[in-house]
Formats: structure tokens, sequence, C-alpha cells
């Protein structure tokens, strides 16, 4: 990730923190261990638990990123498996999507 994908990233995952969504990275790059290489290509790079939708996959990308061909391939596989991908490109898409989430699922989950 650049420097201006990390500061939308820790936007992000502050943003989930503060409502207490559980949220982890789920691969990185550490300089000279490149820990991505345990990870298959493509996969988003977060998972949160947000209540009243589930898991949800986040990729992050600047305004003008583009996605990978294996990003594009590893969504591709994910969403048509009830799978939830959010790809977005600042905290007020990333809020947008989970607000479209949260409205579209009301009524539809059952609480107990």
């Amino acid at each position: 990730m650049g420097v201006e994908e990390n500061k939308i990233a820790a936007d992000i995952v502050k943003y989930c923190k503060t409502r207490h969504w559980p949220i982890t990275r789920h691969h990185s790059t550490i300089p000279r261990v490149k820990l991505s290489n345990l990870v298959a290509p493509g996969w988003p790079d977060y998972i949160v638990v947000i209540p009243g939708i589930g898991v949800v996959l986040i990729e992050v990308k600047t305004p003008d990123g583009k996605l990978k061909d294996s990003q594009v391939e590893r969504i591709a596989e994910i969403r048509p498996n009830d799978g939830i991908v959010i790809v977005a490109d600042s905290l007020g898409q990333f809020i947008w999507h989970v607000k479209g989430l949260q409205e579209s699922n009301q009524g539809w989950r059952m609480k107990f």
C-alpha cells in the first residue's frame, strides 16, 4: 500500500474500531519478510465484522487506483458465493457502502 492508501486504510480502521467492530489486516508486507507471499493473490486488505451485516472484506484503493487482475478475479469469486467485498477509495465511500448494506439487510436477518 502506498502512503495515500495507508491514510485511507487508517481512517477506515479507526472508524471501525470506534464502533467496536472487529477489524484486522488480512495480510501485510514487512520489510525483508514478504508475508504477502503467504496469502493467495488478490485477497482484499481487511476483514471486518459489522453487526447486522456480518463479515465484510475491504479493499482499499486511492481515488485513481485500479484493481489488479488478481483482485478483480478474487472479488468475482467471492461475491457470487454470498461474500461481501467493499472497494473503497475514501472513508466516506466506505461509510456509504456500509449504510447501503445496512439498509438492504433491514428485516432480512432474524433476531433471536
